[in-house]
Protein backbone atom coordinates (compact mmCIF):
# COMPACT_ATOMS: atom_id res chain seq x y z
CA UNK A 1 0.00 0.00 0.00
CA UNK A 2 3.05 2.25 0.05
CA UNK A 3 2.50 3.53 3.59
CA UNK A 4 5.81 2.44 5.11
CA UNK A 5 9.34 2.27 3.82
CA UNK A 6 11.70 -0.60 4.57
CA UNK A 7 13.48 1.59 7.14
CA UNK A 8 10.15 2.11 8.98
CA UNK A 9 9.56 -1.63 9.20
CA UNK A 10 13.14 -2.39 10.26
CA UNK A 11 13.04 0.41 12.83
CA UNK A 12 9.78 -0.95 14.28
CA UNK A 13 11.31 -4.44 14.39
CA UNK A 14 14.38 -3.12 16.21
CA UNK A 15 12.27 -1.20 18.75
CA UNK A 16 10.12 -4.30 19.27
CA UNK A 17 13.18 -6.50 19.87
CA UNK A 18 14.60 -4.04 22.39
CA UNK A 19 11.21 -3.82 24.15
CA UNK A 20 10.93 -7.63 24.35
CA UNK A 21 14.48 -7.94 25.70
CA UNK A 22 13.95 -5.19 28.28
CA UNK A 23 10.62 -6.70 29.35
CA UNK A 24 12.14 -10.17 29.75
CA UNK A 25 14.99 -8.71 31.82
CA UNK A 26 12.62 -6.69 34.01
CA UNK A 27 10.17 -9.54 34.57
CA UNK A 28 12.89 -11.96 35.72
CA UNK A 29 12.93 -10.17 39.08
CA UNK A 30 9.16 -10.38 39.67
CA UNK A 31 8.88 -13.98 40.91
CA UNK A 32 8.30 -14.95 44.53
CA UNK A 33 7.37 -12.77 47.48
CA UNK A 34 9.26 -9.57 48.21
CA UNK A 35 11.19 -9.04 51.37
CA UNK A 36 9.18 -6.80 53.66
CA UNK A 37 9.33 -3.28 52.24
CA UNK A 38 11.86 -4.17 49.52
CA UNK A 39 11.19 -4.45 45.80
CA UNK A 40 13.58 -6.17 43.36
CA UNK A 41 16.05 -3.98 41.49
CA UNK A 42 14.28 -4.34 38.14
CA UNK A 43 10.99 -3.16 39.63
CA UNK A 44 12.67 -0.23 41.38
CA UNK A 45 14.20 0.75 38.03
CA UNK A 46 10.78 0.55 36.34
CA UNK A 47 9.27 2.72 39.09
CA UNK A 48 12.11 5.25 38.77
CA UNK A 49 11.64 5.48 34.99
CA UNK A 50 7.87 5.91 35.52
CA UNK A 51 8.38 8.73 38.01
CA UNK A 52 10.85 10.46 35.67
CA UNK A 53 8.41 10.23 32.75
CA UNK A 54 5.57 11.50 34.95
CA UNK A 55 7.68 14.55 35.82
CA UNK A 56 8.49 15.18 32.14
CA UNK A 57 4.97 14.69 30.69
CA UNK A 58 3.73 18.27 31.25
CA UNK A 59 6.73 19.82 29.47
CA UNK A 60 7.91 17.34 26.81
CA UNK A 61 5.37 17.50 23.97
CA UNK A 62 6.61 14.43 22.07
CA UNK A 63 6.20 12.25 25.18
CA UNK A 64 2.79 10.55 24.92
CA UNK A 65 1.05 10.93 28.29
CA UNK A 66 -1.07 7.80 27.72
CA UNK A 67 2.00 5.59 27.32
CA UNK A 68 3.75 7.20 30.28
CA UNK A 69 0.63 6.62 32.38
CA UNK A 70 0.34 3.00 31.29
CA UNK A 71 3.98 2.39 32.22
CA UNK A 72 3.50 4.07 35.61
CA UNK A 73 0.32 2.08 36.26
CA UNK A 74 1.98 -1.17 35.26
CA UNK A 75 4.91 -0.45 37.59
CA UNK A 76 2.55 0.35 40.46
CA UNK A 77 0.43 -2.75 39.82
CA UNK A 78 3.45 -5.06 39.64
CA UNK A 79 4.76 -3.52 42.85
CA UNK A 80 1.43 -4.17 44.59
CA UNK A 81 1.26 -7.73 43.28
CA UNK A 82 4.90 -8.37 44.19
CA UNK A 83 4.41 -7.26 47.78
CA UNK A 84 1.10 -9.15 48.06
CA UNK A 85 2.50 -12.24 46.32
CA UNK A 86 1.67 -13.56 42.88
CA UNK A 87 -0.95 -16.31 42.89
CA UNK A 88 0.05 -19.82 41.76
CA UNK A 89 -0.41 -20.32 38.03
CA UNK A 90 -1.00 -24.00 37.13
CA UNK A 91 -4.60 -24.44 35.96
CA UNK A 92 -6.64 -26.00 33.15
CA UNK A 93 -6.82 -23.97 29.90
CA UNK A 94 -10.41 -22.84 30.56
CA UNK A 95 -9.41 -21.24 33.86
CA UNK A 96 -6.36 -19.63 32.27
CA UNK A 97 -8.65 -18.17 29.60
CA UNK A 98 -10.99 -16.77 32.26
CA UNK A 99 -8.02 -15.21 34.07
CA UNK A 100 -7.19 -13.34 30.86
CA UNK A 101 -10.79 -12.35 30.12
CA UNK A 102 -11.38 -10.79 33.58
CA UNK A 103 -8.64 -8.13 33.26
CA UNK A 104 -9.60 -7.51 29.62
CA UNK A 105 -13.17 -6.69 30.67
CA UNK A 106 -11.88 -4.48 33.50
CA UNK A 107 -9.58 -2.71 31.01
CA UNK A 108 -12.34 -2.02 28.49
CA UNK A 109 -14.79 -0.75 31.12
CA UNK A 110 -12.15 1.37 32.90
CA UNK A 111 -10.88 2.93 29.65
CA UNK A 112 -14.39 3.83 28.56
CA UNK A 113 -15.35 5.28 31.94
CA UNK A 114 -12.17 7.34 32.26
CA UNK A 115 -12.61 8.67 28.71
CA UNK A 116 -16.16 9.75 29.55
CA UNK A 117 -15.06 11.34 32.83
CA UNK A 118 -12.10 13.16 31.25
CA UNK A 119 -14.28 14.55 28.47
CA UNK A 120 -17.07 15.56 30.88
CA UNK A 121 -14.56 17.38 33.10
CA UNK A 122 -12.94 19.06 30.08
CA UNK A 123 -9.60 17.47 30.94
CA UNK A 124 -9.23 15.25 27.87
CA UNK A 125 -6.55 17.62 26.52
CA UNK A 126 -4.62 17.97 29.79
CA UNK A 127 -1.53 15.80 29.50
CA UNK A 128 -1.10 15.15 33.22
CA UNK A 129 -4.77 14.14 33.64
CA UNK A 130 -4.48 11.70 30.72
CA UNK A 131 -1.30 10.22 32.19
CA UNK A 132 -2.82 9.79 35.65
CA UNK A 133 -6.06 8.25 34.41
CA UNK A 134 -4.16 5.78 32.21
CA UNK A 135 -2.04 4.86 35.25
CA UNK A 136 -5.20 4.22 37.28
CA UNK A 137 -6.66 2.13 34.44
CA UNK A 138 -3.56 -0.09 34.39
CA UNK A 139 -3.61 -0.58 38.17
CA UNK A 140 -7.32 -1.44 38.05
CA UNK A 141 -6.76 -3.83 35.14
CA UNK A 142 -3.84 -5.78 36.59
CA UNK A 143 -4.64 -5.74 40.31
CA UNK A 144 -8.41 -5.87 39.73
CA UNK A 145 -8.09 -8.77 37.28
CA UNK A 146 -6.06 -10.80 39.78
CA UNK A 147 -8.47 -9.89 42.60
CA UNK A 148 -11.47 -11.02 40.53
CA UNK A 149 -9.76 -14.29 39.59
CA UNK A 150 -8.80 -14.93 43.23
CA UNK A 151 -12.30 -14.13 44.44
CA UNK A 152 -13.91 -16.46 41.89
CA UNK A 153 -11.44 -19.29 42.60
CA UNK A 154 -9.83 -19.29 39.16
CA UNK A 155 -6.39 -20.15 40.54
CA UNK A 156 -5.52 -23.81 40.98
CA UNK A 157 -4.69 -23.44 44.67
CA UNK A 158 -5.40 -20.23 46.49
CA UNK A 159 -2.51 -18.54 48.35
CA UNK A 160 -2.98 -17.40 51.92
Amino acid sequence: MGRHFLADVLGGLAVGCVAVGATAWLLRGFGGIAEKGRLPGQLRLLVAISVLLACLVPWVLWLDPAYAGRLAGTAAAYGMLHVRGFPPDPAPPARCFLRVVAPAVVLLVAWRLTAILLTAAGWDERRLAVMLTDAVVMVLTLVGGVAIARRLGWYACQSA
